[in-house]
């Protein structure tokens, strides 16, 4: 069983760092966007909006290279947001509602922990709780997804760099955890992290540190619904590039609900750049060697592993 799911683990890495092949050195900057509940009909509404309102295209839709496989849980035809992430991260099926996990409770490594364990800096982004299933998948390991100040204890221990975007759903300080070590925002600031709450602080934020960001007790807001205390999908990408990058890259997967990955800018990139989308941001840097796409429920992984170089893809995983 260990030799299977060691296979499986090398697998899931390889869809993130095999460009080896290809360019000769593992890629600096990896992406992995997960739009949680949208698959091809979602994207096909939205394509229609945009093109009537907007007389464009979605960015997701101009990539060069879609591709659609099926699958399940290992308890249910049917996944969620614990397993498929489980899946996507660690390369291994496990049941619903279990994270970072095999369904026997054994722990599974994540792709996030090999990229830390190789040199680069890791970062999740995520406009719902940081402890929802799916941005959890890369660095919790827990049998019920609901175990969210248990989540947030394996965040403090994960040792990644940069995390932002919701809250705990209250269960920061929650005493009546059997595991209660404390408030979990203390127990970060004592493991070395800066915890922010507000914009104004996380855009303080300097290169090279250690960062906890959240904006809301819960899932932060739409972008159609926000009043501007609250930072962009892609003012959270910008930052995140600029805390993370080193001569040793980083890997940076960021939960999107809904419609957010194609969710306009609104903030200026430097240069005078205002691009239509995140997507289009990466364009700006210089050395990536992969895009990746992903989807929660329905899950987009970039398989640039087996493309030639410079390419972008999708792989949708539902």
């Amino acid at each position: 069983m260990w030799c299977i799911m060691k296979k499986r683990l090398i697998f899931a890495a390889s869809v993130f760092f095999a460009v080896l092949a290809f360019a000769g050195a593992k890629p600096k900057y990896v992406f992995l966007f997960i739009g949680d509940g949208m698959s091809t009909p979602q994207r096909m509404v939205a394509e229609e909006f945009v093109v009537k309102t907007e007389k464009g295209t979605l960015a997701m839709n101009r990539m060069p290279y879609q591709v659609n496989t099926r699958t399940k849980s290992s308890n249910s035809i049917i996944t969620d947001s614990a397993a498929s992430a489980t899946a996507m991260a660690c390369g291994e099926k496990t049941n619903n509602g279990m994270v970072g996990v095999t369904p026997e409770g054994k722990r599974l490594e994540s792709v996030a922990e090999v990229a830390k364990k190789s040199g680069m800096k890791v970062g999740i982004i995520t406009t719902v709780t940081i402890v929802h299933a799916t941005p959890a998948g890369f660095y919790a390991h827990r049998r019920k997804r609901g175990l969210s100040y248990q989540i947030a204890l394996d965040l403090v221990a994960s040792g990644f760099d940069y995390f932002a975007g919701g809250g705990v759903g209250g269960k920061h300080d929650d005493r009546r955890d059997p595991e209660y070590r404390g408030n979990v925002f203390d127990l970060a600031r004592a493991a070395g992290y800066q915890v922010v709450s507000n914009r104004n602080d996380w855009a303080a934020l300097k290169p090279g540190s250690k960062s906890w960001s959240y904006f809301s007790a819960g899932s932060m807001d739409f972008s159609i619904d926000t009043d501007g205390s609250q930072p962009s999908l892609a003012a959270l990408v910008e930052k995140g590039i600029e805390v993370l990058d080193n001569e040793n890259g980083f890997f940076l997967p960021e939960n999107l609900r809904f419609f957010r990955v194609d969710s306009p800018m609104q903030e200026r990139i430097p240069g005078g750049l205002t691009p239509a989308s995140p997507i289009d941001y990466f364009s700006t840097l210089s050395d990536y060697k992969a895009i990746v796409y992903g989807r929660g429920a329905a899950l987009l992984i970039a398989l640039d592993t087996f493309l030639p170089e410079g390419t972008d893809a999708f792989l949708r995983h539902y």
